[in-house]
């Protein structure tokens, strides 16, 4: 009787096994990763992993992406999911940035005609509730290759030819899904080396009124797709690999483990060859030999990470200095709103060069969610934000290196807001302002639609895309004005939708900010430092900003430039690094007047203005 149960138990065993591996076959069979490989002219610019697979009643689309030399974010995530029978999506989430602390973050989910639609930007966002979208409505955007591999789902090459489509389409800023006509037609035929063969390939043009024309070249025999590139845009994609033979995929699966495991035994296995020391008898050292300092003495690095606590956090920095012991004026960097992008974290290591360079102390700290900061950016709101920029300025002059009297606060773009908020909180000590790029948010409450509608223009134009149909966007720009006015009536300090928390107390102080009273009530010299192209400002505006920089203390000044290349500075690939060139009239600018308040008469003592906010 005992052999029979094990005789059962073996046969049981090997059924479960054989049905796992069954299932696991199946699984692999209906699975394919490619890897394309992403170039910048002729110089590699990073690459894309997507992964298609089926379940009982979806097509599923993965990707991640690596763009170590883009401008904006390193990296992005993305999930497309589709109808299995007519191909028409479903869901599709994007995140961008740096992990779940802070990224920007696009979600869609579609059902049946009525569509779902988030963009998430700390602090700025915006919801579309069971927007109508139509029942065949497919999605594509010029940021994202998946996205066009799933409209490609639904291409019908048996009947060929031009085949039209609706499409809405993501964009990257706080504005409404746009809505479009797009076709797909045959373009040519040849051949092309794909993965080193020679391969028969079809191209074909995606083309809409509002977006970049794109090209997707794809193999003949099975429609693998093997080039995708955007006219006037950068970068394009090729092939690199493709795996989805059920073997091939259990040997890529399996493989790393199988080498870990194989590395660790050998590991195990292996006598070391190493001559054992002699151990030598070592004095043994009691308390009373060894002398603690509280204090230790000042570093004499030039670039040092540094940790301090604001607002109950506690927040990484960096500082760089000049070589010496000093005194030197310190430059405390406060950084836009939102997860930082490349182009600033270049920004920050080209400024802190230049500013060194010239005997300056250079500190710039990661916001609370950022770097090793603690806390999450959603929780950042500015009050909490001029609070750490304040923590900030007093660890810097806390410094013995630093000179006890005017201190600079660099602000760009949303930063150059919190850096004047911070020097109006502080008084007893001077300091200057130096606001770049200004970024103080031109959609308020009460906003008039044409103004949203003028806003969404500016910002679509400013990321090549649109025109769209003129009635569409009249509506969007409605629905845009009603949800900014509901959003400044509530009294919530966060919102719920789609499963995402939203920072709605932040960003209502985001929208109530009052560039000209910051400017006013600034307790410092201002410079700022302006671009004739900043969507967010009209020229009527620019002037009301110069008049009140005018009205203020003694030093303010305003110097307007034609774009961001020539008010910040621009970056350019060379082979495999991505350089920042300072805009040098810009940087001019700021030394010169820096030097001029420097020279003006000094206080030496400093604290903290109790009344202000």
């Amino acid at each position: 009787m005992k052999k029979i149960a094990i005789v059962l138990v073996f046969l049981i065993l090997v059924s479960a096994a054989c049905i796992g591996l069954a299932f696991l076959y199946v699984d692999l069979s209906i699975h394919r990763t490619i890897v394309y490989e992403a170039t910048l002219g002729k110089m590699p610019h990073g690459s894309l992993t997507i992964d298609r697979y089926l379940t009982e009643n979806k097509v599923v689309y993965k990707s991640v992406s690596e763009r170590p030399y883009d401008r904006s974010y390193r990296q992005s995530v993305e999930r497309l999911i589709l109808e299995k029978e007519g191909k028409i999506p479903l869901k599709y989430a994007r995140e961008e940035g740096k992990g779940r602390r802070a990224s920007r973050l696009t979600l869609l989910c579609q059902n049946f005609d009525k569509t779902d639609y988030l963009f998430l930007e700390h602090p700025r966002f915006l919801t579309m509730k069971s927007f109508e979208t139509g029942e065949k409505t497919s999605i594509i955007t010029p940021y994202s290759v998946l996205t066009y591999l799933g409209l490609f789902e639904r291409y019908n090459f048996w009947k060929k030819g031009t085949q039209y489509f609706e499409v809405m389409i993501p964009c990257k800023g706080p504005v409404p899904l746009m809505r479009d006509k797009g076709a797909i037609r045959e373009h040519e035929e040849g051949f092309l080396t794909v993965m080193g063969k020679r391969t028969a390939v079809e191209s074909y043009k995606v083309v809409s009124k509002g977006l970049p024309e794109a090209t997707l070249t794809l193999t003949k025999d099975n429609h693998m797709p093997v080039a995708v590139e955007f006219r006037d845009l950068d970068p394009k994609y090729m092939l690199k690999s493709c795996t989805e033979d059920p073997a091939e995929r259990l040997r890529v699966v399996l493989g790393p483990l199988l080498g870990t495991v194989k590395n660790k035994l050998h590991e195990e296995w292996t006598v070391s060859e190493e001559v054992p020391q002699e151990r030598t008898s070592l004095p043994l050292v009691t308390n009373t030999q060894i002398e603690i300092s509280a204090e230790p003495p000042p570093s004499e690095e030039l670039v040092k990470e540094v940790f301090f606590e604001a607002d109950g956090l506690i927040v990484s920095g960096k500082i760089w200095a000049p070589p010496g012991k000093g005194p030197f004026t310190g430059v405390l960097f406060v950084q836009k709103d939102g997860p930082i992008t490349t182009f600033e974290e270049l920004l920050v290591e080209a400024l802190a060069e230049k500013f060194t360079d010239e005997g300056y102390m250079f500190f710039a700290y990661s916001p609370p969610g950022q770097g090793k900061s603690q806390g999450f950016l959603a929780e950042a709101d500015d009050t909490r934000r001029i609070r750490t920029a304040i923590a900030a300025l007093s660890h810097l002059r806390n410094d013995p290196r630093i000179d006890r009297g005017i201190s600079v606060i660099m602000g760009h773009m949303g930063g150059a807001y919190i850096a004047l908020k911070a020097s109006e909180a502080i008084s007893g000590y001077q300091t200057c302002v130096v606001a770049i790029c200004p970024s103080f948010n031109y959609l308020k409450a009460g906003i008039d639609a044409g103004r949203v509608l003028e806003y969404l223009y500016r910002v679509l134009a400013s990321e090549g895309i649109g025109p769209f149909e003129a009635g569409y966007m009249r509506n969007v720009s409605e629905l845009m004005k009603e949800q900014i006015d509901t959003i400044a009536s509530s009294t919530e300090k966060y919102d719920y939708f789609m499963g995402v928390r939203l920072p709605a107390g932040a960003y209502r102080e985001y929208m109530d900010r009052k560039p000209m009273n910051a400017i006013t009530r600034a307790q410092a010299p201002v410079l700022l430092i302006l671009t004739k192209k900043d969507v967010e400002s009209s020229p009527k505006e620019i002037e009301a900003l110069k008049t009140s920089l005018y009205k203020n203390s003694d030093g303010g000044r305003l110097a307007l430039f034609n774009d961001l290349d020539t008010s910040v500075g621009r970056l350019e690939r060379s082979e495999d690094k991505f350089s920042f060139f300072l805009a040098n009239d810009a940087i001019k600018t700021m030394l010169d007047w820096i030097k001029t308040q420097e020279a003006k008469p000094r206080s030496l003592s400093g604290k903290l203005n109790e009344g202000a906010q």
